[in-house]
């Protein structure tokens, strides 16, 4: 089980500047015009993933009710959310045939029950939500992970909002840890760094174009997918 938490924003503001931006808002992928759930200060401590460490997920949600933009509305009481959904699929990069391949499909999550301070939420509203995953299984394969979560409003079916993140889980030798942590913070800057050139190509297709920056040997590190 996940242990979720909520802080302040300021206090964790230290790690963010530590983090690229690794995630983008999918709504224009999932058909939603006018998202009423955007996304902000999203990031990750430790920005890598590596071998037992546990990873915690920042994320700023903001709640807006783009119809009372309707004149003839703007007059009711601002809309609240007492219940959120939300679709999540997990991928790995494959490297071989460059694409994405699901392995996890979670529909219909409830986004309440997993952040209580979530919920309910008022048109206007800002709230920080905290995910603390434990360290992954030990037959985990190395390489790019990647989430897509697409929010859900159960009472009318729509959905509201669409979040793509990813994070590198990247090999660290016992015997040469801070050499080759400092390997995977360089991997890992360089690909957010391919990414903010390319915005265009947004579903992650640049994940291994972006290895011709970087040297062979940190390379085999981002390639590796060793089980131990």
């Amino acid at each position: 089980q996940h242990q979720h938490q909520h802080q302040h924003q300021h206090q964790h503001q230290q790690h963010h500047k530590k983090n690229f931006k690794n995630w983008h808002d999918c709504s224009d992928e999932e058909g939603i015009s006018n998202p009423s759930l955007t996304f902000t200060n999203l990031y990750s401590d430790p920005a890598v993933v590596t071998k037992d460490s546990t990873q915690t997920i920042y994320k700023t949600i903001s709640f807006n009710d783009n119809d009372k933009n309707d004149a003839n509305t703007s007059a009711l009481a601002p809309r609240v959310l007492v219940e959120i959904r939300a679709d999540f699929t997990q991928y790995y990069h494959s490297t071989l045939f460059n694409k994405w391949i699901p392995f996890l499909y979670a529909p219909n999550l409830d986004m309440c029950k997993e952040h209580p301070n979530l919920c309910p939420l008022t048109s206007g509203d800002t709230v920080e939500v905290v995910t603390i995953h434990p360290p992954l299984n030990r037959f985990t394969p190395y390489g790019l992970y990647r989430s897509k979560q697409v929010y859900k409003d159960p009472s009318s079916g729509d959905k509201i909002g669409c979040v793509d993140m990813q994070f590198l889980y990247c090999e660290v030798d016992a015997d040469d840890q801070d050499a080759d942590a400092d390997r995977c913070n360089n991997i890992n800057n360089k690909r957010s760094e391919y990414r903010h050139g390319h915005e265009d190509n947004k579903n992650g297709n640049e994940s291994v174009m972006f290895l011709d920056s970087v040297s062979d040997y940190d390379q085999s590190k981002y390639l590796r997918a060793r089980m131990e």
